[in-house]
């Protein structure tokens, strides 16, 4: 037997199954990670779509100071509808089973045993709505069996701007290249990554296979067209068919996109109609026309539209104009579309956000060595200087200093910086410190717009805004906008967070959000007079800057590790509470103010009928004087009680008037008897004329403070000025009050209007009447 053989230490040979090295273009690998931009499934992917292709026609308008104008529209079709488009013949099925709605006996009969019982519940709930609802429910949609949720539906997405449109050679390249644009470099835009478009594209060719068709013009007169697609495995644009021809509108610029692809509406169009919601709400000086629409609607739409101008052209005996439906109704009711306009409320833009210059704090070794090959400067100080933000000459001649011991000088041409030199540079930019640039780069929409928006699409009560300072992350600026609304019929009870970045809406994964985590935890509503879980409180933030740190290539939430913007965050959402808070506080004494008012208003009556005994009293005394004198007598021992009171409250004086009783007045007997009965002989007096003193005492009390009314001042308690007040005063349910409003002493009245008359004194004080 042969002995074993010792193990080769050489290499296998190489097995003819081993695949050779392969790369991919980008096209190719977005069409393979299409959730890297947002194209989840087909519901995402109709959602994303609209999304880009709005943004990139306010970026286009907005960077030349143009207003806004879109008209967005989407056409659902079927698949008969993209069989005719794409020229397939249609055919009968010759196997059922083999399709993926097909439905046995078994599941048919559970199906309709479900639909039945819908109906019945619908029945005991509403009435007639079950039948309304089968009445509305298509034919197609009731023969369809389990299959039918996994139908695919297919809509072409239209987009329609007045934006500075596209050269006719650029736009193969503009739309059929990815990672091609003309949004790269430091500064806001809505979009980095250069995909956008160009991924409607990629999902248009692999959902349907249809290109994309595209109307441009730069306003010279002229309009281009073309209809492309992208040849995903090279990266590069496929023009099918492309013309030059004279606008028919001469003046008109801007760009026109349409493009087919499978989506899915019923799951995503409640996520659309949102987005557009939302920004109307941080582009109010934008228009936007929104419109969705079936094939089958749009054709009933116009036979009916035709149908109503041929009817009223018929004769009038064949029916009454009266049943004669207009085109308008008849459109109406053929078309079970949206149709949605956000008007624009101002003219007032957002400056356009312009390019600026890296900040030391946010370059890399790479970026370095990238500039210091593409810079056009003859030596560092001049490099320093002009190729980055925040550093002047002397500053740039401190940092080279930092350097000498790496060989570079002042005079150092920045072609000739080694490697080494690079690496050192970026390390002393990393740990120096530098100011913070002005923002004059960025472009937040304003607290004007901000408000306005919210105003225009909400219609809350009460809405405060603030607009933070502009802070640095990672050598990047950014400005925090920030809005509190209060109320509104289309905002739920509890907190309703708006997000938005660089004025894009955010509305997917909002639990890891800076600005949902902060308006959840990081705010003491309470403190602010608001109830955060049943006032209706809408949250809206923006944040503006040359970089927002999404999470993900989606762009759909900031992360809450970035310290400095949720500390910005926290600090506009609380600027915005502070001025709510006051605006809530002057409400709510209002309120109370109006609150006393009503119950002062109800006790008017009581308080007439005790005064007016009061002086019918005095009144009758001074007719019977001459018999006996008894009630005159009386009269005088009040007067002397008066006196008592007077002498002995001493500096209490202000404390018994807060007893508020009506008084009989101190003073010079001989002159209150002399005025009082003059007043009550002559008939001045009256009940009428008192309830009408007090109801116009009454109204004008809300505009006297709660602390007020009484004690203006105090007054010595001499007989000297007692004399001279008791000239001018007036009657009021508090007492009894000087010209200048100063309470004086309040005294004993009869028992029927004792209790009345304290417990006004206790809610209200008053401004002086006028003299009765």
């Amino acid at each position: 037997m042969a002995p074993p053989r010792p193990p080769s230490s050489a290499p296998p040979p190489p097995s003819a199954t081993n695949s050779a090295l392969k790369s991919k273009s980008p096209a190719e690998f977005f069409a393979d990670n299409k959730v890297i931009a947002g194209f989840d499934n087909p519901g995402k992917s109709l959602y994303t779509t609209i999304r880009e292709l709005v943004e990139n026609s306010l970026d286009s308008a907005e960077s030349h100071g143009v207003l806004p104008e879109i008209e967005l529209s989407v056409l659902e079709l079927t698949r008969d509808d993209l069989n005719a488009r794409l020229g397939l013949a249609k055919a009968d099925r010759k196997d059922e089973k083999l399709y993926g709605d097909y439905e046995t006996d078994k599941m048919k009969a559970k199906r309709l045993k479900q639909e039945a019982a819908a109906a019945a519940k619908l029945e005991k709930a509403g009435g007639g709505a079950a039948s309304q609802a089968q009445a509305n429910q298509t034919p197609a949609a009731a023969t369809k069996g389990k299959g039918a949720s996994t139908e695919k539906v297919y809509y072409v997405v239209t987009c329609k701007d007045n934006g500075t449109g596209m050269r006719h050679g650029d736009i193969p390249n503009m739309l059929g290249r990815v990672l091609s644009g003309t949004k790269y470099g430091v500064k806001q835009t809505r979009g980095k990554f250069g995909l956008g478009a160009k991924m409607a594209l990629i999902w248009s060719k692999q959902s349907t296979g249809l290109p994309i068709e595209v109307y441009s013009s730069t306003g010279n007169g002229k309009t281009s067209y073309y209809k492309l697609d992208i040849d995903i495995n090279a990266n590069c644009p496929n023009v099918h068919q492309s013309s030059e021809r004279p606008s028919e509108n001469g003046k008109w610029h801007g760009t026109e996109i349409s493009v087919t692809i499978e989506g899915n509406w019923s799951k995503y169009g409640h996520y659309i109609v949102k987005y557009l919601r939302q920004l109307a709400v941080i582009t109010p000086y934008a228009k936007i026309d929104f419109q969705y629409q079936t094939v089958a609607a749009a054709a009933a739409a116009a036979a009916a539209a035709a149908a109503a101008v041929a009817e009223e052209g018929a004769d009038d005996d064949l029916m009454p104009m009266s049943q004669v439906p207009s085109a308008s109704q008849s459109r109406a009711q053929a078309s079970k579309g949206i149709n949605l306009v956000f008007a624009r409320r101002t003219e007032c833009m957002p400056r356009p956000p312009r390019e600026t210059k890296h900040h030391p704090a946010s370059v890399d070794v790479q970026l370095i060595k990238t500039l210091l090959t593409q810079t056009t400067q003859k030596d560092m100080v001049a490099f320093l200087n002009k190729e980055f933000s925040c550093i002047n000459a002397s500053h740039a001649k401190k940092l080279i200093a930092e350097l000498e011991h790496e060989g570079v000088a002042s005079n150092t041409q920045p072609r000739k910086v080694s490697d080494k030199q690079a690496l050192a540079m970026n390390q002393l930019l990393s740990s120096a410190k530098f100011g913070t640039p002005d923002g004059a780069h960025l472009s937040p929409a304003g607290e004007y717009n901000l408000r306005l928006g919210i105003c225009k699409e909400l219609r809350p009560d009460l809405v405060a805004t603030h607009e933070s300072e502009v802070k640095v992350n990672e050598g990047h600026t950014f400005v925090v906008e920030a809005a509190v609304s209060l109320g509104g019929s289309k905002v739920r009870p509890g907190l309703n967070v708006f997000r938005f970045a660089n004025r894009i809406p955010l509305l997917f994964e909002a639990g890891n959000d800076v600005i949902t985590r902060t308006a959840q935890k990081r705010v003491n509503w309470t403190s602010y007079k608001i109830n955060a879980n049943t006032d209706r409180i809408g949250v809206f933030v923006s944040i503006v800057s040359t970089k927002i740190p999404f999470k993900g290539t989606s762009k759909e939430y900031i992360g809450d590790d970035v310290k400095a913007m949720a500390s910005a965050v926290q600090d506009s959402i609380r600027g915005c509470c502070k001025q709510l808070k006051v605006k809530l506080l002057r409400i709510s004494a209002a309120k109370e103010r109006q609150q006393r008012k009503r119950n002062l208003t109800r006790y008017i009556p009581d308080v007439v009928n005790a005064l007016h005994t009061v002086l019918g009293t005095l009144s009758e005394g001074a007719k019977e004087s001459d018999e006996g004198g008894v009630v005159a007598a009386k009269r005088r021992r009040m007067l002397a009680d008066c006196t008592v009171v007077r002498r002995d409250c001493g500096d209490h004086e202000e404390d018994l008037a807060a007893a508020g009783t009506f008084a009989v007045l101190e003073g010079s007997a001989a002159q209150v008897d002399e005025r009082l009965m003059s007043m009550v002989k002559n008939n001045r007096i009256s009940k009428e004329a008192l309830v009408d003193a007090l109801t116009a005492h009454v109204n004008a009390s809300d505009d006297v403070d709660d602390d007020g009314a009484g004690g203006a001042g105090t007054t010595s308690a001499g007989g000297d000025a007692d004399a001279t007040r008791a000239e001018e005063l007036w009657l009021t349910p508090y007492g009894a009050m000087d010209a200048t409003g100063s309470i004086l002493d309040n005294h004993r009245a009869l028992d029927d209007g004792r209790r009345t008359a304290t417990i006004l004194s206790h809610q209200f004080r008053f401004q002086p009447l006028v003299p009765l």
